[in-house]
């Protein structure tokens, strides 16, 4: 993966944490450009995600009729007919609002099914959306090579930006996943997406590379 939202978050904490900066604000190169976390006073981790990319060609995909590619009429390999949304947080993703909350059998038959559509030339990540109202929303998502996941930060972003383009939030949104709950600010256009949300200690150890 080009970058991982929630990882970012957990990294930085770490790094504020052991000492590695000097500053609550600090750069990280990750493979979808430099990224800007911030430590907050609650300890939750505010990350600059930069701004989101809409460009078919960026995305990527390929061979729908619009470009941006918004609430596109796509028909999967499994023949269920879905409106998506494509963007990028530089990696790809495909946003799918719903009815209801999928279940797991559901997200693995049309999530992996969507991974590999052919309109994804470099696969996508695939997030299914329930709106709850009031800028909240319902999360799953399957993610590209990998699966179900509890939680996808990059998705997050993408979902509220895509919820956002379909007029279904403004300006920023809450969104409900397996793992916990981000919240999502953007001002459209060309503006920052930014990210927000807890990371905390989960266990720590020692690495002997000798032994492997």
């Amino acid at each position: 993966a080009e970058m991982c939202g929630n990882g970012i978050r957990c990294f930085a904490r770490w790094a504020y944490e052991l000492g590695l900066v000097s500053t609550r604000r600090f750069s990280v190169e990750t493979g979808a450009g430099i990224l800007y976390p911030e430590i907050l006073d609650d300890h939750r981790v505010r990350v600059d995600m930069g701004a989101p990319h809409l460009e078919a060609a960026v995305v990527p995909t390929t061979g729908f009729s619009g470009n941006p590619v918004v609430s596109e009429e796509l028909v999967s390999s499994t023949g269920s007919h879905y409106k998506v949304t494509c963007v990028s947080m530089g990696n790809p993703h495909c946003v799918i609002f719903t009815d209801n909350v999928p279940d797991d059998e559901f997200l693995k038959k049309e999530g992996s099914a969507i991974e590999k559509d052919v309109h994804f030339p470099r696969k996508t990540n695939v997030e299914f959306v329930h709106p709850l109202g009031n800028n909240r929303f319902r999360m799953r998502v399957w993610e590209r090579g990998t699966g179900i996941t509890m939680a996808c930060g990059t998705g997050c972003c993408a979902t509220a930006v895509a919820a956002i383009l379909n007029g279904l939030a403004k300006d920023e949104a809450c969104i409900d996943v397996d793992g916990g709950t981000l919240h999502i600010s953007w001002k459209g256009g060309d503006s920052h997406v930014f990210m927000t949300g807890p990371a905390a200690m989960a266990f720590e150890g020692d690495f002997t590379p000798e032994l492997i």
